[in-house]
């Protein structure tokens, strides 16, 4: 099972560029919908800043320099602390308006008017932000589903019933071990530590259990496949694929850069995700496909041919 399982991670390691280019056009849309934002908040908060100061001796070039001074002050490696601070009372009554007192004498005539605009610039600017975010999951989210559908065809297909079938079984299941996990430790809280062991065997369980039924149900007997062994066998698959897919990870952002990196990485768990979801019906439908051809009936029908 463990070599079943690298392989298949190895093999469909071609369909990374799936959810690569779905999560790149999703940030493309979003990048396209920032920049339209900056220019309708940026071109807005200018026409109604001029309206404000137009009787007053303010150079508009000396004011938008100021408060590009006040935002480069700013870190934006986190946006959406950025954005809180931008929002803030502090930031607006401290950094901004003490920076525009400094630069014009007769800022307090205006003050309000010109915060209020500012303020009204960042939150419309924050739904372009929202909409990136957006766009951005979407094709996380495309990439994903795509990539499980391409993968699951190629290592582990099954007709649509079957998906119902194993669908409901998995909630039932899941939901009845999460359950389970959380009255433990309620029940005692140290226990945390003892149910994370054994939901991650309950996990290995549950998955044989489900490839059993959907793949294998009457064709090989059920201790084959769901015992001891298969289940630490398909724990450590797992956590190899896992490894292999950091150590890619790792590789990818030392010799590129944080943002490809990410890029990489993102559509690498994918990968490892989907193959380590689909591991068990992939080592199960093999063993029953197996088991399959060397039954007497199948032995029979293939001497029966090779006699005609």
């Amino acid at each position: 099972m463990i070599k079943n399982g690298i392989l298949n991670f190895l093999k469909n390691l071609k369909h990374i560029f799936t959810p690569l280019g779905t999560l790149f056009l999703g940030v493309m849309f979003g990048i396209c919908f920032l920049v339209s934002g900056f220019k309708t908040q940026v071109n807005l908060a200018t026409t109604q800043i001029r309206q404000i100061t137009a009787e007053a001796d303010i150079s508009y070039e000396s004011l938008k320099k100021c408060v590009i001074d006040s935002f480069s002050e700013i870190s934006f490696e986190d946006p959406i602390e950025a954005i809180k601070t931008l929002t803030s009372q502090e930031w607006l009554n401290g950094t901004l308006k003490a920076n525009l007192e400094n630069q014009f004498q007769n800022y307090a005539d205006f003050a309000i008017d010109i915060e209020r605009v500012v303020i009204s610039a960042i939150n419309g600017y924050s739904v372009y932000i929202a909409i990136f975010v957006i766009c951005s999951v979407l094709g996380l989210v495309g990439g994903y589903f795509l990539t499980r559908f391409l993968i699951r065809r190629s290592i582990a297909k099954r007709s649509f019933l079957k998906y119902i079938l194993v669908s409901v079984l998995d909630s039932f299941l899941t939901a009845g071990v999460a359950v389970l996990m959380v009255y433990l430790t309620l029940l005692w809280t140290p226990s945390i530590f003892i149910t994370s062991i054994f939901s991650i065997i309950l996990c290995g369980v549950i998955s044989l259990f489900e490839a059993y039924v959907v793949h294998a149900y009457k064709a090989v007997p059920i201790k084959n496949i769901v015992n001891i062994k298969n289940i630490f066998a398909l724990f450590a698959s797992n956590l190899l694929i896992y490894l292999i897919a950091l150590i890619i990870s790792i590789i990818m952002f030392a010799i590129t850069n944080a943002v490809v990196g990410w890029f990489i990485t993102l559509s690498l768990l994918i990968v490892a995700f989907i193959v380590v979801s689909l591991n068990a019906e992939a080592y199960v439908k093999k063993v029953a496909n197996k088991e399959e051809q060397l039954s007497p009936s199948s032995v029979a029908k293939e001497e029966q041919v090779k006699n005609n």
